[in-house]
């Protein structure tokens, strides 16, 4: 019937919600009402930081603590097919196996908490500049006078493919993809904001953006 119900109840706790405020919103009555030997795993995407300072605040009341950001969308969790990549202590990440092992086709320990989100929010500007990538190889296309569609369907094929070539294929324009635009711009600034004045975290912002732009229909935060 509440949070607190649940967190009294349960033996293993998971959270996916959408960023760190919504996270720190439910922990902040989750945590307090966690019983000692049980496990915490938080899904969501959100700085590692974060994560580490939940860690702090499980480990006071004997609780074991997760960060297992997942990747795959829909069709995964409901094939049990999930990319699951997890920070945390080793016993930690061993509690927790057996759930996760549910939802999982594959099941990475990283190190520490916060290095799940790590990984995460370096595959997720990955997938966001392999789509801004794709905007502009269609465009290059559309130039040259290829049907779009046509070329779309051969690059699938070919050696150019990619996941998120393939998303972006299925778009009839950048703005359909106004669900997902928003988690990968906040993804795109996260990355900004755990690992600044890096060539690699540029690029992938700088590719990204074109497309996240013409998405969103806002230039990506600063």
């Amino acid at each position: 019937d509440s949070i607190e119900a649940l967190a009294a109840n349960a033996d293993h706790i998971g959270v996916c919600v959408v960023d760190d405020a919504g996270i720190m919103q439910i922990c902040d009555t989750l945590i307090p009402a966690m019983q000692a030997g049980s496990l915490l795993a938080i899904h969501s995407t959100i700085l590692p930081e974060s994560c580490r300072a939940l860690a702090r605040r499980c480990a006071e009341r004997g609780v074991a603590f997760v960060d297992a950001p997942v990747s795959g969308g829909g069709t995964a969790a409901a094939a049990g097919t999930l990319t699951v990549m997890c920070g945390g202590d080793v016993d930690a990440f061993e509690l927790a196996k057996p759930v996760f092992k549910s939802f999982a086709g594959t099941l990475v320990h990283l190190g520490p908490a916060g290095a799940g989100q790590e990984a995460k929010i370096v595959n997720n500007a990955l997938m966001a500049a392999n789509m801004g990538l794709a905007h502009a190889a269609i465009s290059a296309g559309e130039a040259l006078g290829i049907d779009r569609t046509a070329l779309a369907e051969l690059i699938k094929q070919a050696s150019g493919r990619s996941f998120g070539f393939e998303v972006y294929a299925r778009l009839p324009t950048p703005s359909a993809f106004s669900h997902g635009a928003p988690l990968l711009v906040k993804d795109v600034c996260l990355l900004s904001t755990i690992v600044s004045d890096n060539d690699g975290a540029d690029m992938l912002r700088r590719t990204a953006a074109h497309f996240l732009e013409a998405a969103t229909g806002d230039p990506l935060p600063e």
